[in-house]
């Protein structure tokens, strides 16, 4: 079920930013009229996919706004009318992957026993599954560092929604004695970052599946928090 609402999230994510164009308050580009004979959308979901290889692979400073249109064969007037600049783009690929995974362990939390243990093997489950399953769009986060800071601060407040989430999360468990550290934001800190590595190293490919994967991470994340049960969640 989570395989397939990740799916699902990235599908209709990537198709909502095919259509109108994003806007911030850093420099732009003049826009250009014109979208030669591609289907409306079409343009903007090229450029989008070829973006979202190329800061992977490359880092944002890595490729410039001409070479990620001959990616992804279309024009600079194209790139422009969908995109007005590379920040822009950047932005929109980042927002497009911060809401996909807000949906995930949202709909994840929302199927989980009201508990506090449920609810963080709700949330190690969405975020391990997430990272697995879309390695580029993980590797996109890496690059919030190189928005100019008034579009930092738009996905830094979506990064806090997610930090929040797990806090809560913490602080119900620790409330309610199931959880024992005596240091629950460094327990977050380092359960976020052992998570959120699986997009660097994990091969899809490789000996360990998905399933596998996330009930080892939620083991992980019980031993950090010191939880006082020790059964495991499939």
């Amino acid at each position: 079920m989570l395989a397939q609402r990740i799916n699902l999230s990235l599908s209709s994510t990537r198709q909502a930013n095919t259509g109108d164009n994003v806007t911030s308050t850093n420099e732009t580009k003049p826009r250009r009229s014109g979208r030669g004979k591609r289907p409306k959308g079409e343009g903007a979901a090229l450029i989008a996919a070829a973006a979202r290889q190329a800061f992977a692979e490359h880092g944002y400073h890595g490729i410039s706004i001409r070479d990620l249109a001959q990616r992804a064969d279309v024009s600079l007037s194209t790139m422009y009318w969908f995109y007005p600049s590379k920040q822009d783009l950047l932005l929109a690929l980042i927002q497009e992957s911060l809401a996909t995974f807000a949906e995930i362990y949202s709909a994840a939390l929302a199927e989980a026993d009201d508990d506090p243990v449920s609810h963080l093997d709700a949330f190690v489950g969405a975020l391990v599954e997430y990272r697995a399953r879309s390695q580029l769009e993980s590797k996109l986060l890496d690059e919030i560092r190189s928005l100019e800071a008034p579009l930092r601060d738009k996905v830094n407040q979506s990064n806090e929604d997610s930090r929040n989430e797990l806090k809560r999360i913490i602080a119900a468990g620790i409330q309610a004695g199931v959880f024992k550290t005596p240091y629950p934001d460094d327990a977050r800190r380092a359960l976020t970052a052992m998570c959120n590595a699986v997009a660097r190293w994990y091969d899809p490919a490789g000996p360990v599946a998905i399933p596998e994967l996330i009930s080892r991470h939620r083991h992980l994340a019980r031993t950090l928090l010191e939880c006082a049960t020790s059964a495991d969640t499939a």
